[in-house]
């Protein structure tokens, strides 16, 4: 089984672990479907998600989770399909203590260089049937400057 080749989607769209960016207090949907050549229906994978502030566990000072995946064995597909939402609530304590444009890199001209930010490391760890395997990105948050945010929904929920 290669679990290299698992893809995951955010907010439903195919994407990668790196450069996520969310406003503050929005929501954000991770998914995946992972081969299920060596689990089973009883024996399904035990998945999280971390986010931490730092790379270095013991120095991190912010952090939301780990937090479960919902895992799901999808017969026909011979699949594990993982789904877990990052509410509101998860980020509404965050400290946004950075400044957006410092973290993305962006020219000084950019008027959301001042918006107040923070990055998180993001790790995605899955254990079981011996098999183990971690995933890492980075999600930046933004605070709301622009008011822009959804309200803390995704299309189609309520």
């Amino acid at each position: 089984m290669s679990l290299d080749s698992v893809k995951f989607s955010v907010n439903d769209k195919p994407g990668e672990l790196r450069n996520l960016v969310m406003i503050q207090g929005d929501s954000l949907k991770f998914s995946a479907r992972i081969p299920m050549t060596s689990f089973s229906a009883q024996t399904l994978p035990v998945v999280r998600l971390l986010l931490i502030d730092s790379l270095n566990p013991a120095e991190s000072v912010q952090s939301i989770g780990p937090k479960s995946f919902t895992v799901t064995l999808n017969t026909t597909l011979t699949t594990a399909d993982l789904s877990l939402i990052l509410a509101p609530a998860d980020t509404e304590t965050l400290i946004l203590d950075q400044s957006l444009g410092q973290i993305l890199g962006m020219n000084q001209g950019d008027p959301t260089w001042y918006q107040p930010a923070k990055k998180l490391f993001l790790e995605i760890q899955l254990t079981g049937l011996s098999v183990n395997k971690t995933w890492q990105g980075d999600l930046v948050f933004k605070g709301d400057l622009f008011k822009t945010n959804t309200t803390g929904t995704l299309p189609g929920l309520t």
